[in-house]
């Protein structure tokens, strides 16, 4: 029998309703967790295909294949205009042309456009934003047809750009202000391409380019006349601090920029509700970060605590990072640093009033210290986005709670 048939509270991907996610244990509600997001947003469906959820519908994600995962994102805004419209007058038109309608996109509509190219020399389609200086992320879904490599760049550097061959599904050369260049699969035989660029404070324009190999220059756009690629879900991301560094889920727009705001979910009172008690309990979570990220800023993703100055935190800590730390009167002691945040994540956390013990991948960790005063109980449970505390885009596929602190082979053996 499974260790977590022992839990006081077990959430996993399982039920949900607006505002609410249901825990499987316990079965009288004071397990489940309270959820937030006063925009709509889009997920991966159950049947692989991109779908709109209401405000408030917990986003129940599967973008990364098999089972479910709670996807919490934080804010981010889409500045591109007529996302899914690539004719529309916003997109100029360089040597190409573009048919609407012409094939089903990853939303399994019949909106994808076709771009080809009208006449030899440079061709791409572009679109010009005003950002503010920082990073913005750039993507588009895209399908092969008979152009083999696109590129993404920007105006506003020579060394903003990225290549990708969109017949093999593989990234190419960037330039040094471009990073975290990406593409992953959609369906209908769509791929995702994504690229981070550095911008200045002014009008830029990006573009879509045909190009002739993934190792091309900046710029460097050479069309065939007849050359043609699928087209759908263009955006550029901005974040609330002025840094979009990696990809989130898909914002629609069309005649004017779309802000989805940041998810929030809490589990309040876990002592008056019997989940853990006022002296000693253990914390458990299997999470995936799916993205070689830089941080946003140092911002808190998960904390178990009694206030902002009391409780277990996990939080982004640089390029592909996750540190644990505890915070005891305002002070941050590090557990468990530079984490390898692209992996499986499976953290357990146990204390008995006088120390806390932390368990990272079936490992137990040695940290200089980890008092933690029998004064600080930890009362809530909140997965933390705010509009000023960007975060990063956390996976979920699980989460326990002991009321009791489990030994230490028990955790080890939890979080292997």
């Amino acid at each position: 029998m499974s260790l977590l048939n022992d839990a006081s509270l077990l959430l996993t991907p399982n039920a949900e309703k607006v505002a609410k996610i249901y825990s499987i244990i316990p079965t009288n509600g004071n397990g489940d967790f309270t959820f937030a997001r006063a925009t709509t947003r889009t997920i991966t469906g159950s049947t692989g295909f991109i779908q709109t959820i209401a405000i408030n519908e917990p986003p129940i994600d599967y973008s990364l294949g098999g089972c479910p995962n709670i996807l919490l994102e934080p804010q981010r805004t889409n500045v591109v205009l007529y996302s899914e419209d690539l004719a529309d007058a916003t997109w100029t038109k360089t040597r190409t042309t573009v048919t609407q309608n012409t094939t089903n996109s990853p939303g399994n509509s019949l909106d994808a456009d076709t771009i080809e190219v009208s006449s030899a020399g440079q061709c791409h389609v572009g679109q010009s934003v005003t950002t503010v200086a920082g990073t913005v992320n750039v993507t588009l879904y895209c399908k092969y047809i008979n152009q083999q490599f696109l590129q993404i760049y920007s105006s506003s550097s020579a060394q903003a750009y990225a290549n990708f061959d969109i017949l093999n599904g593989v990234t190419g050369s960037n330039g040094t202000n471009a990073s975290n260049v990406r593409i992953t699969t959609a369906a209908n035989g769509f791929y995702r391409i994504s690229v981070a660029l550095v911008v200045p404070a002014a009008a830029i324009v990006v573009r879509f380019a045909f190009v002739a190999s993934s190792t091309s220059a900046y710029n460097a756009t050479e069309g065939i006349a007849g050359r043609q690629f699928y087209a759908w879900g263009a955006a550029i991301e901005t974040g609330t601090t002025g840094t979009a560094a990696y990809a989130t889920s898909y914002i629609p727009t069309t005649s004017a920029s779309v802000t989805r705001v940041f998810d929030y979910m809490a589990r309040l009172n876990l002592v008056t509700n019997g989940i853990i008690s006022a002296t000693q309990g253990t914390w458990y979570m299997e999470i995936k970060n799916n993205l070689v990220l830089a941080r946003d800023n140092s911002t808190t993703v998960f904390t178990l605590g009694q206030d902002g100055n009391n409780g277990i935190r996990f939080r982004p800590t640089g390029t592909g990072r996750i540190a644990i730390e505890k915070v005891v009167g305002g002070v941050i002691t590090v557990l468990v640093s530079a984490v390898n945040s692209t992996e499986t994540m499976k953290v357990a956390f146990k204390w008995n009033g006088t120390d806390v013990e932390t368990f990272l991948n079936g490992v137990q960790q040695s940290p200089s210290n980890k008092t933690y005063p029998s004064t600080i109980v930890p009362q809530s449970a909140l997965l933390n986005f705010t509009s000023t505390n960007p975060g990063v885009p956390i996976y979920i596929n699980e989460m326990g709670f002991f009321p009791t602190q489990l030994t230490d082979s028990q955790c080890i053996a939890l979080t292997t």
